[in-house]
């Protein structure tokens, strides 16, 4: 990255809905990237609710998650209102996200969280539209669907943003990527 270039990492879905046995310390890894290389100051999160007016209310009426508080509650360290919040409803990222990203001038994001296969690859393809240079570790990304949801969204991420925007450790990353907060 050039010095002119101004880097954001974003954590998706830090919340008590998305662990399970494929993602419980998922979080904890993104933690210790965050907190390991000073990133404190260029980190946003996003989280997820299925409102009523909810786009999978309307064609997922089935399916029930995130009415409550009991998934939708962030978790710690990522509760403690050190970093801006983006409220979702839907698989990518909402207009605000992207209006204070272009607002700070901010051309290159790292994505990490849940689901790989689902709002990360989502949120990696609108920043390619947008022009936003995006990278994803797969250390610091998961699947609540295990190994298979979690290759899936990697593949896909190879095939769209380019092998050179995957890595597969947060070392790897660090080794070929220069960080400009």
């Amino acid at each position: 990255m050039d010095s002119n270039r101004k880097f954001t990492v974003l954590v998706i879905d830090p919340q008590k809905g998305w662990i399970n046995n494929h993602t419980e310390k998922l979080f904890e890894r993104i933690w210790s990237f965050i907190s390991d290389y000073g990133l404190n100051n260029s980190t946003v999160i996003a989280t997820f609710s299925n409102t009523p007016k909810s786009k999978f209310r309307k064609f997922l009426p089935w399916w029930d998650g995130f009415t409550d508080k009991g998934d939708t509650q962030a978790i710690s360290p990522f509760n403690h209102g050190q970093f801006p919040v983006f409220r979702r409803r839907t698989y990518g990222m909402p207009p605000s996200f992207w209006k204070e990203l272009r607002s700070k001038r901010v051309d290159e994001l790292l994505i990490t969280g849940v689901e790989t296969d689902a709002s990360v690859i989502k949120t990696a393809m609108d920043a390619f539209d947008r022009g936003i240079n995006s990278w994803i570790i797969a250390e610091l990304v998961g699947s609540t669907y295990g190994k298979d949801g979690q290759e899936a969204g990697l593949r896909i991420a190879r095939k769209v943003l380019g092998k050179d925007h995957v890595y597969d450790s947060a070392d790897e990353f660090l080794r070929r990527v220069t960080l400009h907060a």
